[in-house]
């Protein structure tokens, strides 16, 4: 009885020595900043109850513009290099009242509300080292009958410094110059 225990160890062991030498490389995406999406509703609506995806493209080589300075950005990567959480919404969420000229004396304009997910970046697939690259997100079209999704593209710039976590910035397209704040990183986050 021993012995079949004894080989029964052994194949079991074999076995997830076998295992874990086929399975591949994790795919190592790190937290690199947040994003907001905003879904706005009537005063009387809570949210669909549902789940925003976004689709991430990656951009060819191209110049953009960071502060004053030019820098062309890096092709060779990945669509799913950059990825945006899913925002989902449960029900009865309501958010909060918008006011006609943020001002809670005049009529309500319908509610909005938030959801903040992250953005994350796997470097192995940016083929191109280091540097600039860029990318354009899209909200997917889902099909829950009554939602206006977004039909608005937006620019994602993502900078990666040798030995460093790298850091990723968004914007609506066609604003051209990547704003740099006083202190912070080179870009703004916009919202959606």
């Amino acid at each position: 009885m021993r012995k079949n225990f004894n080989k029964l160890a052994t194949l079991a062991l074999s076995g997830m020595m076998v295992m874990s030498m086929a399975m591949p490389a994790m795919a190592e995406y790190q937290k690199v900043n947040t994003w907001t999406k905003v879904l706005f509703t009537d005063t009387a609506t809570p949210a669909p109850v549902t789940t925003f995806k976004f689709k991430v493209t990656a951009q060819a080589a191209q110049e953009v513009t960071v502060g004053t300075t030019k820098f062309t950005t890096k092709g060779g990567a990945d669509n799913d290099a950059v990825k945006f959480g899913d925002v989902t919404y449960k029900e009865k969420e309501y958010g909060d009242v918008i006011f006609q000229d943020n001002d809670p004396q005049k009529k309500a304009m319908g509610r909005q509300i938030k959801k903040t997910v992250e953005i994350t970046v796997d470097t192995a697939k940016l083929h191109g080292g280091p540097g600039y690259y860029l990318f354009q997100m899209q909200e997917e079209h889902g099909g829950y009958e009554g939602i206006q999704y977004s039909r608005g593209i937006y620019d994602v710039l993502v900078y990666w410094e040798e030995n460093k976590k790298p850091v990723a910035f968004v914007q609506k397209q066609g604003v051209g110059n990547w704003i740099k704040e006083e202190g912070k990183a080179n870009c703004k986050l916009d919202t959606i």
